[in-house]
């Protein structure tokens, strides 16, 4: 399954067919981005650090450590804007703006 998440104190689990794919991308503000290794695992680093996806939005750790850290990296990659992932917006109907216009 697609799938990444922290195992306190010191591991992290990501499944590779989550990494680079078509099937589930973050939402920018400009559209969507593929999830990156790079990504995925600053947002799971961030766990560990005792920050959740909690607060509003479910935003408090994309805010604090993935958006932060993906804006210092080269290239650098745009700021997710949403906790939920196309993928997991799909299978409830609840499709980003841009995905919706892609389908029309």
């Amino acid at each position: 399954p697609l799938n990444a998440y922290a195992l306190p104190p010191d591991a992290i689990y990501i499944s590779p067919e989550f990494i680079d794919s078509e099937v589930c991308c973050y939402i920018t503000s400009t559209g969507e981005a593929p999830f990156t290794i790079d990504r995925v695992t600053v947002h799971e680093l961030g766990h560990l650090t005792g920050v959740m996806d909690d607060g509003p939005g479910r935003m408090n750790n994309i805010d604090r450590w993935e958006n932060h850290i993906m804006r210092e990296l080269q290239p650098a990659q745009p700021d997710r804007v949403r906790y939920e992932a196309r993928a997991a917006l799909s299978v409830r109907g609840d499709r980003p703006v841009a995905a919706k216009a892609a389908d029309q």
